[in-house]
């Protein structure tokens, strides 16, 4: 759907065939609901909602789902707390600037290789559930200015070949600051 004018999907809304959904600019649309009875849907893509606030925590436990996407949800908040997609290959956060957390891995992601963060709120680059990101190739953290820390699981991406930095003054500044206190205790 693009440029349309829902504001919510109903709860009749139940295509078990469907495997791809996909709203662009639409803007009265807040919520992603319930997707569980869409067991089929692979792709998932959202891009420029900008009053989408959440999205149900069924999101998380979608089987086949492969792309999740909600580029452009200015005012996106809510994720589902945990994700259970070993299916998953691309995970497309950019410009969601209200975004500040992450939902946290509960099972190995071996298929997921690309995760993009660029220009959100993010604090910490991951929960520590990180580890579980077998397979990630590209990690991208371009102009995430609240990013204060990297979990130290992120040793564990072995597998990672690029990781995208910059513009996130606040851990410059954290680093700063802590070798300005490690070296005035000497």
């Amino acid at each position: 759907m693009r440029d349309s004018l829902v504001k919510e999907l109903g709860d009749g809304f139940k295509p078990k065939n469907l495997t791809t959904m996909t709203f662009s600019y639409c803007k009265f649309l807040k919520k992603i609901p319930d997707l569980s009875s869409i067991s089929n849907l692979k792709e998932l893509s959202v891009q420029n909602c900008t009053r989408l606030v959440e999205v149900h925590d069924s999101v998380g436990s979608l089987e086949n789902l492969s792309m999740l996407e909600f580029y452009g949800c200015s005012k996106l908040q809510i994720l589902p707390r945990s994700l259970k997609l070993r299916s998953l290959r691309g995970v497309n956060l950019s410009c969601c600037s209200s975004l500040r957390y992450l939902p946290e891995i509960e099972c190995k992601m071996e298929s997921l290789i690309a995760l993009d963060l660029r220009r959100t709120a993010i604090e910490e680059v991951l929960p520590l559930s990180i580890g579980n990101l077998v397979g990630l190739l590209y990690l991208q953290l371009l102009g995430c200015k609240n990013l204060m820390r990297f979990p130290i699981a992120c040793i564990l991406l072995q597998h990672l070949r690029e990781l995208e930095i910059g513009g996130c003054s606040n851990v410059v500044k954290k680093m700063r600051d802590d070798a300005r206190a490690i070296l005035s205790s000497y």
